[in-house]
This record gives structure tokens, sequence and C-alpha cells, in this order.
């Protein structure tokens, strides 16, 4: 059995010494139903549970046989003591949701949110857990721009600890698990006070040399976490670089996430990041895209050396500067330096649109919040945030929608006539309410206050476009671009609205610039891209893109029967095969789409009114893209089409 993400240590066979035969569950686990054991740890095992209400959960118990004396379990039962009130605060951090003790019969527990199941045909017999640990060893190596995006998150989560005066003491992939694709520090038993005495507990090899317990101890972790996930190689070979560098795609960037993973692992402790909030800093920097960049990748050579690369990447370090992305033209501005300390790195969070990154935005708004109540302009961005999350399999719109309402009203106590809380406010009623008077209202309201609030170009040509007023639609998208010339979704958007428009070559000029040209490795991106060449013919060109976006993401033997499956009949055979496999973590239309690509109307519609239950943004489109076509001949699309008060004619 693996030693699982919630046991760590270094004394892997403690627990076999003290429990050789352990397999009985432990008598008491309130409200929990203790299906098997999952994991041994150094001092204690790992259950997978479910709850009265039919939840599974992970449930970590510790027994005090396993320890030579009372100190180190008081110690650890103390750290989960510290850690359970803020491990709901931040994203980044698994969470405690339950923490119970039997003395009597020597051992306390904590129940803890269960990770992703990484076994390809999910299920209760074959669950095991999704770590960094278990996708480095599928996968060799990630992307950089994946590291990058796991860089932030970690580091955001790890600062998060460090202010509230805990480290965790164990940095390494096995705990790092994911939740709903989500990273998360786990396994945190080794959880304590920063100011504790330094020590050699941990994982050999992700200890710095002067020992674990400080939070530059844990910024080393992360460092020779990176530098496991971008090189394929162990930790033990850093400052290593792979002798094959030289003909990897994203060399460069690599050398540029190369120069950070190397203050983090400096070894002496002056050298190092002295927090992880300014190594996340960097690595936001580094992910951030540059104005001006060309779009289209070039091909090098393998006659560039490394050394070159070196220097080029010394270069990029000394003179890289933020990318602008403006947002509103108004200077509703702090005075406060802190807030809008926080507030600008919010801003470069929420810059990624990607469900880690809105939840580390949020976060930083509401620490500039914090520094500054009255701060509006926070206030506002976290609605923005909010109104996106829905797109997200993990939160439902019902949870999140209303926090974005919040919000939004708590800006424009603030100041009246701030544009971007008003434009929050019509991407609320038009996405959640679909009040498409009141929407459109709020939008105008916004842009006749800030005539440069993207937001409010990007979301109203969105209700344009599903009004049949396509002109105009595209108007507003392409300023959202000009506004935020470094971001890809604006491009994106502006694409689908010459969709809808009818425009087809447009629509997919800009999706084969944006997405494969500029190597996108998002799923629903090269998808929607692959869908849209297929609805007009252009099979070839939907094969290419479909095999290199499987070449670049999977291994040989993960892509085959996918390419196989398109080979054999296009998308509608990959839908096939993925119908073997669990569509659990999809949301609800994205189901209604997986089930019309089927050609099973009923299990469409199905879906469909489960996502007007769910009140997802995606229902607003029914009348406008292709995808939903095949519906709307049936009777039963206009009942639907009804429900949320779609216009019955879009004019062309």
């Amino acid at each position: 059995m693996q030693n699982l993400f919630f046991g760590g240590g270094l004394h892997m066979n403690n627990f076999e010494q003290h429990f050789p035969d352990s397999s009985a569950a432990p008598t008491q686990v309130a409200d929990h139903e203790l299906l098997r054991c999952i994991g041994k740890g150094s001092y204690g095992e790992v259950w997978l549970a479910r709850n009265v209400l039919g939840s599974l959960r992970a449930v970590k118990v510790i027994y005090r046989a396993a320890f030579d004396s009372d100190r180190p379990y008081e110690r650890e039962f103390n750290g989960i003591l510290k850690y359970e009130p803020i491990s709901r605060a931040h994203p980044g951090h698994v969470n405690i949701l339950q923490v119970g003790r039997n003395d009597a019969e020597g051992y306390f527990y904590y129940v803890m949110e269960l990770a992703d199941d990484a076994s390809e045909n999910p299920s209760l017999k074959t669950y095991s857990p999704k770590t960094l640990k278990s996708e480095l060893h599928r996968r060799q190596r990630l992307p950089v721009s994946e590291c990058v995006e796991l860089g932030i998150a970690i580091s955001a989560a790890l600062d998060h600890l460090h202010q509230r005066g805990l480290v965790h003491r164990d940095i390494k992939p096995a705990n790092i698990i994911f939740v709903g694709n989500r990273p998360e520090l786990a396994d945190i038993g080794l959880v304590t006070e920063s100011d504790a005495a330094q020590s050699h507990l941990g994982t050999k090899g992700y200890l710095p040399p002067e020992g674990g317990g400080s939070p530059s101890a844990d910024v080393y972790g992360l460092g020779k976490v990176l530098y496991e996930l971008s090189t394929g190689l162990d930790g033990k070979e850093f400052p290593a670089l792979p002798s094959e560098l030289g003909t990897w795609p994203d060399r460069r960037e690599l050398l540029q996430l190369n120069s950070i993973i190397g203050r983090a692992c400096a070894n002496e402790v002056k050298r190092r990041y002295s927090s992880a909030a300014k190594m996340r800093d960097d690595l936001v920097a580094l992910g951030q895209p540059k104005p001006g960049k060309a779009r289209r990748r070039t091909k090098l050579t393998a006659v560039f050396t490394v050394s070159f690369l070196m220097l080029a990447a010394l270069a990029w370090i000394v003179f890289r500067q933020p990318a602008p992305s403006v947002r509103s033209s108004v200077s509703t501005v702090s005075t406060n330096e802190m807030a809008r300390r926080f507030f600008d790195s919010g801003r470069a969070f929420q810059s990624r649109r990607s469900q880690p990154f809105l939840t580390n935005a949020i976060y930083e708004f509401e620490r500039a919040l914090e520094a500054d109540p009255k701060f509006a302009l926070a206030h506002a961005a976290i609605a923005q945030c909010y109104n996106e999350l829905d797109h997200h399999i993990h939160f439902l719109p019902r949870i999140v929608r209303p926090k974005a309402k919040e919000a939004a009203l708590a800006a424009l106590a603030l100041d009246p006539n701030l544009g971007e809380a008003h434009a929050a406010i019509a991407v609320y009623k038009l996405e959640y309410e679909w009040d498409w008077t009141g929407a459109e209202a709020d939008f105008t309201r916004a842009l006749e206050l800030d005539p440069a609030c993207s937001y409010a170009h990007e979301n109203y040509a969105a209700l344009l476009s599903i009004t049949g007023r396509h002109a105009d639609a595209i108007k507003h998208a392409r300023r959202a671009c000009e506004l935020l010339p470094t971001e890809i979704l604006p491009r994106l958007n502006l694409a689908r609205r010459f969709w809808a428009a009818g425009d087809f070559d447009q629509a997919i000029e800009i999706f084969n610039r944006e997405v494969v040209e500029g190597g996108s490795k998002s799923s629903s991106q090269n998808m929607e891209f692959i869908g849209m060449l297929e609805a007009v013919g252009r099979t070839n060109e939907a094969w290419k893109v479909f095999e290199g976006y499987l070449i670049g993401t999977r291994s040989q033997e993960d892509a085959a029967p996918f390419l196989e499956a398109f080979a054999n009949n296009g998308l509608l055979g990959v839908r096939q095969l993925q119908s073997r496999h669990s569509m659990a973590s999809m949301i609800t239309p994205l189901r209604a789409l997986h089930f019309i690509q089927l050609r099973k109307p009923d299990q469409a519609f199905r879906e469909l009114e489960k996502a007007i239950d769910e009140r997802r943004k995606d229902m607003i489109f029914l009348r406008v893209y292709l995808q939903w076509a095949r519906l709307r001949n049936d009777p039963r699309f206009e009942a639907v089409a009804a429900k949320i008060g779609l216009p019955v004619a879009v004019e062309k």
C-alpha cells in the first residue's frame, strides 16, 4: 500500500512495527461509515469513508501507540487544532471537516474532503488519490505553463499559512492533492507554529540544509517540487537540467522558471525568497502574457545551445515589465498602499480566469478590503470573479452567484457611479436571473460611467449576440480585445460573436491563431475549435487539431484510443469513448452537449432541465450556437427556451 498524502513523515515503518496486522476500522468515527483502508503512513491510517449524507470523505486516524511518548502525539493533535480553523479559509488548503478524539482507545482522527480519483475507471474498489506525485508518474513531466499555475496556487496557500504563524514542514509532490482539479496542500500532520525550533522532520530531498520548521524551508520544498515537475528529473539531481532540453518546445519558459526555482532552492537562507508571497509574485509575473508578443510560435533549431538560452533567460529576468491590463478607465483606487498591493495581485490572478486563479484573486481582493474596507473597486472585482466561477464544475451558481450580487451591491453602496459594479450586476442579471432588460440597462449605465470598462464591453457583447444584434456585439467584443490586449479569452469571445453572426471563417481564423498557433493546452478550447471545424465540414483540419492537442497533452499510450476513436467517427467517436467513463466531472450543460453528440436527445433534455434548475449561464446561448442545433426542431426545445425567457427570433 502506498504512503498516501495524509500520512507523511520519514519513519515509514513506524506504523507497521506497532500494527503489523491492522485492518479493522476504529470503533468510533462519528457519523461516518469507514469503507476501507486506503493508506498507511508513519503514525496511522487513512480510510475511505461515507458520511450520513452519502458523501465520500477521507478519514485520517492517528494512534498513540505509534509514538514513543505523549509529546509528539500531542504535538500532532495540536497541529490539527491550529490548522482546522483556517483550512477552509483558502482554496489551496485541504478542508478539515471534523475532528474527534478517543483517549480510551488511544487515537484521534480528522475528516477531510477526498482527493480526486486518479484511476482510469473510478470506483470505490479502485480509488487512488490524484496527487502531483501520481500526475508526475503518469506524465513524466508537466508543461511549464502548468507548473507556473500550480506554483502560483501552492505559494499562495503557503503564504496564507505563514501569515497565520504556521508552517507546513513537508512540501513534496505526494502531499499536494487535487480536489475538483484544484491543487491543495495536504498531509498537514506536521503543521506547527513557524517559531518552533527547526528540525529535520519532513522528507529528505525537500528539506533545506538548515532543516525544516520555517517559512523559508517551505519555500525551498516548493522549489524542489517545481524542479521535479518541470524537468522530469529527481530532486536529487538539482540544479542539473535535462540533456535533451534544447529540443523541448517550452525550453525558454523552463529556463525562466528555473531562475525562480534556483532562488527558492538556494542553500543559503539569505539568498532564498524571504516569503512565499515574493515567490508567488515572481511566478505571477512569469505567467503573465507580455504585450506585443508574437502569436505565431517560431521554431528554433537544435543548434541553439543551452548556454545561449540561459543568457536569454537572464535578460528576461532583468528587463521584464508587468503586462498592462486595462479593465477600467476610472481612478477608483485606494489610498492605502497595502490595499493597492493586494488589489494588483488579485488583478493578476483574475486575468488568468481559471478556477484556481479566480479563487486566489478573491482571496487577494478580500485582503485588500481588510486593509481598506471602503475600497469599492475591490468589491466590484470580487463580484466579477464570483460571476465567472459558476462555469467551473465545483462551484454551483446558487452558491457563488449570490456572493457576486452581494459584492456588487456593496461596491455600489460605496460608489454609485462605479461602472465596474454596474457591469457586475448586469452580468448577474443576465446569466443568473435571465433578466434581459435589466441587464441591458445596467450594461448601458456601466459604459456611460466608464467607456473603457472591458468587463462591460465583453459581457454586453454576449447579450447583444444572444438578441441578434450581431454588428453591435462584434463592435463591443473588439473593444474588449483592445482594452485587454494580453488576454486570450476576449479574443475567443470575439470569435464566438463572429460565429453567432454566421461569419464562420473569421471565427475559425481567430480560434486557429489563439488555440493552435498559441499552443493552448485547454481541453475545452481545443474541443470547441474542433467542433467548429466539423460543423462546417473541415474534417481534415479537425483531425490535425485533435491529433496535435492529444500528442501535446498525453502520453502516446493514453492518446492512442482517443486518436483511433476520432479517426473512426470524429468527435462522436470520442464522445462514445468518453461515455464509458464517469461523466460526474462535467457540469450539466456539458453533459447535455455530450448526449447531443451521442444522438441521445432525451438524455440531453433531462440535463438541460437540471441546468435550468442550477441556473447555469451556458443556457443563455441555446439559440445562438450550432452545438445546440440538433435540439431546436424538437418541440421540447421551445419549452426549455421559454423557461429562461430566450428571445423567440434571432436576427441575422
